[in-house]
């Protein structure tokens, strides 16, 4: 194939280097390191607890395989984890080699108040950035309103809408119109900034695979195991 992409009567200008049998082998193509990131960011945000049940974790990595939008969403933020590291000193690199620090000095770093609240706002800006890319728009807060009743929630996915696509600073302001509107009949209290601070504080566990996804080959297990509802 890449011979064909390379030397065929179309140039697409691929030049291929190295040795294309480590390069393009099952493991580089199917489990990179960072779809392993990819995985826990995943469980990270659906509140899987690292020492959850392993049913638990498997039928999340389900929804990770099956719903393609989430998936994509979980490998960006999986892509920008080392910038955020480097951003705050948890990843340094000198003389051609990466350095990240242990866990728990990880662990004491993002749990610093100033460092989650700059991680945070860089979270957000990357997931603007990440929406837009893929056709979604900013809304109003009054044209939230048009389509809450119906919708049942602050985004429209078929539209492509979402009122959070502003400012990081501006957040605030957006959660209250909303627990003002909508606050009495909402199962939970709007706070638009919790999601980026959430994932931010769990970038330890993260990178460090406490959910032990390669450990127990859950992507594996996932694929295969049909776990039925509880009666």
């Amino acid at each position: 194939m890449i011979q064909q992409l390379c030397c065929g009567r179309q140039n697409y200008d691929i030049s291929p280097f190295g040795s294309t049998e480590e390069i393009f082998c099952k493991k580089i193509i199917f489990s990179p390191q960072w779809m392993q990131f990819a995985k826990n960011v995943h469980l990270a945000y659906c509140e899987i607890a690292a020492n959850a049940s392993k049913s638990d974790k498997i039928k999340a990595l389900n929804d990770f395989n099956i719903d393609e939008t989430s998936k994509q969403s979980s490998i960006s933020n999986a892509l920008h984890i080392k910038y955020k590291l480097f951003t705050v000193g948890g990843l340094t690199y000198e003389k051609g080699l990466y350095s990240i620090l242990p866990k728990k000095e990880l662990q004491t770093l993002f749990s610093d108040p100033i460092v989650i609240a700059r991680l945070a706002s860089l979270e957000h800006e990357r997931w603007i950035a990440y929406m837009y890319a893929n056709g979604w728009l900013s809304v109003t807060p009054e044209e939230v309103f048009q389509y809450y009743d119906e919708q049942r929630s602050h985004k429209h996915s078929i539209c492509k809408l979402h009122p959070c696509l502003i400012p990081y600073d501006k957040l605030d302001n957006l959660s209250k119109i909303m627990n003002t509107k909508y606050g009495i009949d909402s199962p939970k209290k709007y706070d638009f900034k919790k999601s980026d601070r959430d994932i931010v504080i769990k970038i330890p566990d993260i990178i460090s695979d406490s959910w032990s996804v390669e450990d127990l080959s859950l992507l594996k297990e996932a694929m295969k195991i049909n776990i039925s509802e509880p009666s």
